[in-house]
């Protein structure tokens, strides 16, 4: 008879007569499969998610704007202006879900020993998370030609007055150069950790304070600019200058603003906002190169699982430093180069929030999968739950010459590789 017991926790051990333990590479396939429904199961709920908040937020764009309802015959360019729309839209979705799941996990984590990095992972997400929000509201486009940048927008502010853009134009030029701002206070903070284990967390909050306040000086100067312009030129000027473009009807139709270098704001922009950069991008190429060279003499007191979960931090951050530079910096940085010189963009102008739009996203999805506990815990919010299977051979006590039974423990719990 097949030997029935109870343990704590409500594992089940069956025992059967003459049943040989399972050999390591069953187990084997048995993880890679069930790693794969995992995956399957969570790449459906995400993709089912972003596309329901896509057709929502579109449905809302659309009842607020009737005449889309319309029926018009679209041409080759309208169809490819409106795929980068969507393109954006997916993205900033997929940028909401992915930051928040990541800010839950956070909060969700008691790990003392890495409390500071966790600060370091945290601040970054909810920057993120709020520059997909912001980025989802304006859905700007942009049209680069002779030293004017054109703002096409497809969102809130074609419902505004003109002289309220100002609540558009402020959050996005900070977000913009802010995520390239913050990367050098958290590379400084990073390496003081490294050199003293008790650096005070005020010291992150000071840091980014002036990353801050540096985004919001650079972005109030493009606000200044961008009024001069309309203010003393005026709307009609531009709305002209655009008729002749590539895509021109349809691209008068979202117009809203346009940066002007002919004017002092537009200059103070560029100008803080290069030197700023170039200050941001020395700093953390410098407290990067100064954290590799040093060796923590403390190292060896430290665990072996808080080493680890220290490293992922540290990975996370690099590679959240190379999606910015990847997905911002030379987008933005080709962009700026059309306007300084003059030239005339064509189609690279609007491509430039194509590609900046899916940086929340590529942060916030990799640093989830980087970083073992937030993966963990997004598998398990997600009911991504595997089986895990362990061997092991027991005896019947009571008898030296009962046969040997095989045990098999179902453990239903969210543990994961």
């Amino acid at each position: 008879m097949p030997v029935k017991e109870e343990r704590p926790g409500k594992v089940m051990f069956l025992a059967q007569p003459d049943q040989k333990p399972q050999a390591p590479r069953m187990d084997k396939i048995r993880y890679y499969l069930a790693e794969s429904v995992i995956l399957a199961n969570g790449t459906n709920m995400m993709v089912t998610l972003s596309t329901i908040a896509t057709l929502w937020l579109y449905g809302v764009m659309v009842l607020l704007k009737p005449q889309n309802l319309a029926p018009v015959k679209r041409t080759l360019k309208e169809i490819f202006v409106d795929s980068l729309i969507y393109n954006d839209v997916i993205a900033l979705i997929l940028g909401v879900i992915f930051n928040a799941l990541l800010i839950m996990a956070i909060r969700m984590s008691r790990r003392k020993s890495s409390a500071q990095y966790v600060k370091l992972v945290l601040i970054a997400a909810v920057f993120d998370f709020f520059f997909a929000i912001e980025e989802l509201f304006s859905q700007h486009q942009l049209h680069v030609k002779g030293g004017v940048i054109y703002m096409l927008a497809h969102g809130v502010e074609q419902l505004m007055p003109p002289h309220l853009y100002w609540i558009c134009i402020i959050p996005h030029g900070f977000f913009t150069v802010h995520g390239l701002f913050i990367l050098s206070g958290l590379y400084h903070f990073r390496y003081k950790m490294m050199i003293d284990v008790n650096t005070s967390p005020w010291m992150l909050v000071r840091n980014v304070g002036i990353t801050s306040l540096s985004a919001l000086l650079t972005s109030c100067c493009l606000t200044y600019g961008i009024f001069q312009g309309m203010n003393e030129r005026g709307y009609g000027y531009y709305y002209k200058r655009l008729e002749n473009e590539w895509f021109g009807k349809y691209g008068q139709r979202y117009f809203v603003y346009a940066a002007d270098l002919d004017f002092a704001g537009i200059k103070a922009y560029f100008f803080l906002g290069l030197t700023l950069a170039s200050v941001s991008v020395f700093l953390i190429f410098f407290y990067a190169y100064k954290a590799w060279k040093f060796v923590n003499p403390n190292a060896h007191s430290s665990s072996a699982k808080t080493k680890l979960m220290q490293a992922q931090f540290t990975r996370a951050i690099l590679i959240q430093t190379v999606n910015a530079f990847v997905f911002a910096f030379f987008p933005v940085g080709l962009f700026t180069f059309l306007a300084i010189f003059r030239f005339n963009g064509e189609y690279l102008g609007i491509l430039v929030m194509a590609v900046v739009s899916w940086l929340p996203a590529a942060n916030g999805a990799i640093t989830i999968y980087v970083v073992k506990d937030f993966r963990n815990f997004v598998k398990g919010f997600l009911g991504c739950r595997r089986l895990k299977v362990m061997t092991a051979t027991v005896s019947v006590v009571g008898s030296s010459t009962a046969p040997k039974f095989s045990r098999t423990t179902r453990n239903p719990t969210s543990q994961t590789s």
